[in-house]
C-alpha cells in the first residue's frame, strides 16, 4: 500500500492485515525495533510503553513525561521537555539486548527545537555510552553530530559533524555501521563516509536511550540488525516524508 490511506478525512496512521502492518512499509528484513508514535495520545492507558511495531518485544518505556503537549504526545509526534524526559530502550543495569553489535543501522525521525543547552553536546539517540554510538546536536558548533566509539586507542572516541536543518524543520538522520565504515544519512540521502576500526564494545552503561538533551521532538525510531542499502535507506526517507510532510 503505498497511498496514504485515510477514512472520514482522517489520516490513518496505520493500517494492519490481520497482525501485521501493511502501511506503513518500512523495510522489514533486520528490522529489530521499531517505534512509531503516530496515533498516540497523552490519555491512553499505555502512554508510558514505547511499543516495538517490529514484533520483536523491544517495548521501550517513558520517563518523566508529564503527558502535555510539550512533554508528551502532540501530532502524531513524542515532545520532549528538554530537562528529564527520555524513552529508556535498554533500561540502566538491563543487558544489552542481542541487536546491540558490530554490524547495524539506526534510523530517527524527528524535529530539534531551539536547544535548551546550545553550548555543549546535546544527546537525542545514544547506546553504551562509552563504547557505542550516539546522534545529537552539538551546540558549540551549532551542527548535528554523531559518533561511533570503538575499543581502539583512548575508547575510539570521535565525533563526526553533519550541517543541521532549521530547528523546527522535520527530518530523518540514518547512520549504518559495520567494521571499518561508518555511513550517514540525512533525509535519505548519503553525506558522509568514515573509517572506523575496532569493535563497538558497549562496554559501559550498556542502556539504549532517546533523550531530552536536544529539546527534541521524535516521530519514529528504527534500529536493523545489520546495514541497510543506499536504495533501502532511501525507501524508508520516501515513507517518512510521505507521512510527516517533510518538504
Amino acid at each position: 500500500m503505498s497511498v496514504k490511506p485515510n477514512f472520514g478525512g482522517k489520516d490513518l496512521p496505520f493500517v494492519f492485515k490481520g497482525d501485521k502492518i501493511v502501511y506503513p512499509n518500512p523495510v522489514k528484513d533486520g528490522l529489530v525495533l521499531w517505534y512509531d508514535f503516530a496515533g498516540m495520545r497523552n490519555t491512553d492507558l499505555n502512554r508510558e510503553i514505547a511499543k516495538d511495531l517490529s514484533g520483536n518485544s523491544n517495548h521501550g518505556t517513558l520517563q518523566n513525561f508529564n503527558f502535555t503537549p510539550e512533554s508528551g504526545y502532540d501530532k502524531n509526534k513524542l515532545s520532549f521537555d528538554g530537562v528529564d524526559d527520555r524513552v529508556y530502550i535498554i533500561s540502566p543495569g538491563e543487558e544489552s539486548k542481542a541487536f546491540l553489535s558490530n554490524e547495524m543501522t539506526v534510523v530517527w525521525s524527528g524535529i530539534i527545537r531551539e536547544t535548551q543547552a546550545k553550548s555543549g553536546i546535546n544527546q537525542i539517540l545514544t547506546a553504551g555510552y562509552v563504547n557505542g554510538w550516539a546522534l545529537g546536536y552539538h551546540g558549540a558548533v551549532d551542527r548535528l553530530m554523531y559518533t561511533v566509539r570503538d575499543s581502539n586507542g583512548s575508547g575510539g572516541y570521535s565525533i563526526r559533524y553533519l550541517d543541521r536543518p532549521p530547528f523546527g524543520e522535520f527530518f530523518t538522520f540514518a547512520m549504518t555501521f559495520k567494521k571499518g565504515e561508518v555511513i550517514a544519512y540525512l533525509n535519505g540521502t548519503e553525506r558522509n563516509k568514515t573509517v572506523s576500526t575496532g569493535d563497538i564494545t558497549y562496554s559501559t552503561y550498556p542502556r539504549v536511550e532517546i533523550i531530552s538533551d536536544a529539546h527534541q521532538t521524535t516521530a519514529s525510531c528504527k534500529i536493523y540488525n545489520r546495514p541497510l542499502t543506499p536504495e533501502e535507506i532511501a525507501h524508508n526517507y520516501t515513507i517518512e516524508k510521505e507521512r510527516f510532510g517533510i518538504e
